[in-house]
């Protein structure tokens, strides 16, 4: 049988238009790629307001999304038609083809959410919560772990069964040696330590993506047991950390071959992961 050839890694950046700066550090983010890889939104500033803007990559230019007006943190929904971002002291979505976005919940001073499988939000309300989780539609949050010897936890991050997630433990409100990376569930409160680490992770098709010493990685990872395996590859390099907020800027699409979205010093840059 014939070999088939490997598929070749594609990189790029993604420009903005004059007068239109990306604003990524502290709470604002990292540039989330869509779940079918297709999109990618991300906050930018233009004439000193920040919005979130949304860039098709079949398109050269990238445009804001209307009536997200200080916005921060936007991730997706499973689906790909919605966004949902932090402002305002609260926890919204809105269509990415148009309308008025939704408000959900409080979120006074947010570090991250995730949307599920399942239609859940989880998210990091404040810099000191744990994990809370709000129907997509609204609600009172719950808490979905407990902070324990941690004085914070922040950068959820759901696997495809709607029940387990991830997410940054820290002792100290930013990044420290102390820090962890969990697993949680949403059945039963469970906590696993997955790796020591200060930073956020994403998953995507038995893969673990991990940032460290500015360096992304990617490593064999099964969400069923939350056990990592192999060795780790790295993926991408000069990838910006921020020790403030325990967050690094990339995002990953949950695909096959997978496109990773990351903020590096010069903007925001991309690139396919193929696997085999």
């Amino acid at each position: 049988m014939k070999a088939t050839a490997p598929k070749p890694v594609v990189r790029s950046a993604i420009l903005l238009p004059d007068k239109v700066n990306f604003t990524m550090m502290g709470r604002n983010g990292a540039p989330a790629i869509s779940p079918d890889g297709t999109k990618i939104a991300f906050v930018a500033t233009h004439d000193g307001q920040r919005s979130i803007w949304l860039r098709d990559l079949s398109s050269s230019e990238a445009k804001p999304l209307s009536a997200t007006e200080d916005a921060y943190a936007p991730f997706w929904s499973p689906d790909g038609r919605y966004l949902a971002y932090f402002g305002q002291q609260k926890l919204k979505k809105i269509a990415i083809n148009g309308g008025a976005p939704e408000i959900l919940c409080d979120a006074e001073d947010a570090r991250g959410g995730s949307w599920g499988s399942k239609d859940i939000i989880l998210f990091a309300a404040t810099r000191f919560s744990p994990i809370l989780a709000v129907p997509a539609n609204g609600g009172n949050p719950i808490a979905a772990t407990e902070l324990g010897q941690m004085l914070s936890h922040r950068w959820p991050h759901f696997l495809p069964d709607g029940d387990h997630f991830l997410y940054v433990g820290t002792p100290t409100g930013s990044a420290s040696p102390d820090s962890r990376v969990m697993l949680g569930s949403l059945k039963d409160k469970h906590q696993k330590m997955i790796q020591d680490s200060a930073y956020n992770v994403e998953y995507s098709e038995g893969k673990l993506f991990f940032p460290r010493d500015g360096t992304l990685n990617v490593q064999p990872f099964d969400a069923k047991t939350g056990e990592l395996s192999g060795e780790a590859v790295p993926i991408a390099t000069d990838v910006q950390m921020d020790a403030l907020f325990s967050h690094a800027l990339f995002s990953v699409s949950p695909q096959r071959h997978a496109r990773v979205c990351a903020g590096f010093r010069f903007g925001i840059g991309g690139s396919d992961v193929v696997r085999p």
